[in-house]
């Protein structure tokens, strides 16, 4: 008996060992794979849409081959190693009838019975992720490398990673098993990765410099920006994320707002522009892109734009014209008014609300 157990073993340890030569030659053929993505997939912010659709379908492509294998493996382990935690039976609660009712001995014999199910099954899944760490050694490492070079050429691409990631996280069947906990902690270094590149992109606004010439236009920071929400939700309509993406699109508009208000001041000091005509242009620009992009998130900040860009068109009226527009321009609507009703041109002058005396107060 004690032979027959050493040589099982000992087949166990062999087979062990070829799953680990197969694992280390897939890797190889991995580094390969990722040789030619390399070449197709580099890319910066301002390719495409189309291109980095192609990018995607590539990191879609390669969690499944990944999904495939591991499952794949992981059943193996299961039925060599006698692990299948499918075949567990659980025994069926004690049914209380008119004649008679379970004693407390028996309720105390049913729920220890199924605490230690439940502890074993818990021991051979352990058992089993223990397995599979072993077989995929190097797994989280040589992941956390493959999107720590995409994040190095564009930190778009931990978008990309945030969003397919936690989509194969949260439809794991189980959720316990290898490959979740191993795509669980390799989401938690592409949220950090996430979170520096929109800090990175926070800092660029804040920091954003006067352009230093006559006439500025609509600057870098606002149509940068408008790019990277079109390239977001491009992105962000595959899966979850949604609150994540939400809450910096408000985080950076609030940024902009200021920034714009700041360098347009600035540029007023040194080029004597109005501080009013870059706030107009920028904020009707913000104005027209929150409108054309639909961002649920951003109605209030659409607003907000079109509020500075009233105000910063009355001042601008006020300051320049030394008083406002508006009674000149009730006095000719109501000159209108009154030839739609058919008053004669030459008579409207006699009329005390339209004649040349009202006309120059």
């Amino acid at each position: 008996g004690l032979n027959q157990s050493s040589e099982i073993s000992k087949r166990k340890s062999l087979a062990l060992s070829d799953l680990k030569t197969d694992f280390r030659r897939g890797s190889y053929a991995s580094s390969s794979n990722n040789e030619t993505i390399d070449n197709v997939s580099l890319r910066s912010s301002e390719v495409s849409l189309s291109e980095w659709d192609e990018f995607d379908s590539y990191i879609e492509f390669l969690l499944k081959s990944i999904d495939t294998v591991c499952l794949a493996e992981q059943h193996f382990c299961n039925k060599f190693f006698d692990l299948d935690n499918q075949n567990i039976s659980i025994p069926s609660t004690p049914t209380m009838t008119n004649k008679s009712s379970p004693s407390e001995t028996d309720i105390s014999n049913h729920s220890s019975n199924v605490s230690e199910q439940s502890t074993n099954q818990s021991k051979k899944q352990d058992k089993l992720r223990s397995i599979l760490a072993e077989l995929f050694k190097s797994f989280e490492n040589e992941f956390i490398s493959f999107i720590s070079h995409y994040d190095k050429i564009d930190g778009l691409y931990s978008i990309y990673f945030l969003v397919r990631l936690t989509n194969h996280v949260l439809n794991a069947q189980d959720a316990g098993s290898f490959l979740s906990k191993a795509y669980g902690n390799i989401l938690i270094q592409v949220k950090r990765n996430f979170d520096r590149y929109m800090q990175s992109i926070q800092t660029e606004i804040e920091e954003a410099k006067d352009p230093k010439r006559t006439k500025i236009g609509v600057l870098s920071f606002v149509k940068r920006f408008e790019n990277f929400a079109k390239q977001t939700e491009n992105i962000i309509k595959y899966g979850q994320r949604r609150t994540d993406i939400d809450r910096w699109y408000c985080i950076l508009l609030e940024k902009i707002f200021h920034s714009i208000s700041r360098i347009a001041k600035e540029h007023q000091r040194i080029y004597k522009t109005p501080a009013q005509i870059i706030e107009i242009e920028n904020y009707h620009y913000l104005q027209i892109m929150l409108s054309s992009l639909k961002i649920a998130c951003l109605n209030n900040e659409k607003k907000v734009a079109k509020d500075y860009y009233n105000n910063a068109l009355k001042e601008y009226v006020n300051i320049n014209f030394r008083r406002p527009l508006e009674k000149l321009n009730k006095f000719f609507e109501g000159v209108q008014q009154k030839v739609k009703q058919g008053i004669k041109e030459e008579e409207i002058g006699y009329q005390l609300a339209f004649s040349k005396q009202e006309l120059r107060r």
